[in-house]
């Protein structure tokens, strides 16, 4: 139901532009690896692993521009002066604007540069195995970043491969052996699969 919701809306917003270009409009599903990173190198992190799945409309040929709405799961395990690990999750929606331009544009083939800026919206939030340290916590509600990676499109599918730096620090947490505030900022790599219901 969600999905259906979300490819209609984006092609209510594409109607009055849809008979002036080429478009495709279709769902995504896919994997990220995401972590936060501070400049604070007595700050260890490491990767988490979650799912993403949305929608995505693309318009043009040569050069394109593909809005999406994604939702996302994101993260990070972070080792504090403590020696302890800190499972930190949060999931967001992620609407990327990419523009993209075809290196390779075969009928059934085809290969692309993609990149563009991403708003993620947090929907959900949370640290695990807490303690002290990171109860007080806060987060930024609205994040932003770029998005820069490579497509590759096959037959109906299209293959998008992205890395994501952050643009704003997203999570500032007290940490008492540093006696001081520090910031992290979202890092990820992305591996999504999309299909092309329809287009013209």
């Amino acid at each position: 139901m969600f999905m259906k919701k979300v490819i209609l809306t984006l092609a209510m917003l594409m109607i009055p532009i849809i008979s002036f270009a080429q478009f495709n409009i279709g769902p995504k599903i896919g994997y990220n690896a995401a972590t936060m990173k501070t400049d604070i190198s007595d700050i260890k992190t490491d990767f988490m692993h979650g799912l993403q799945l949305g929608a995505f409309v693309r318009l043009g040929g040569t050069w394109y521009i593909q809005p999406e709405v994604m939702y996302t799961q994101k993260g990070s395990i972070i080792t504090l002066t403590d020696d302890r690990d800190y499972t930190i999750k949060n999931n967001t929606v992620d609407i990327p604007i990419i523009i993209g331009y075809k290196l390779i544009d075969a009928p059934q083939l085809g290969m692309s540069f993609q990149v563009g800026p991403v708003a993620s919206i947090l929907t959900d939030k949370g640290i695990q195995d807490v303690g002290d340290i990171l109860e007080n916590a806060e987060y930024e509600d609205l994040q932003w970043g770029v998005q820069a990676g490579v497509g590759i499109d096959f037959l109906m599918f299209t293959i998008d491969l992205r890395y994501e730096a952050g643009l704003n620090d997203i999570l500032e947490i007290k940490e008492k052996d540093l006696n001081e505030n520090f910031s992290m900022k979202n890092q990820r790599i992305s591996l999504t699969v999309g299909w092309k219901l329809l287009g013209l």
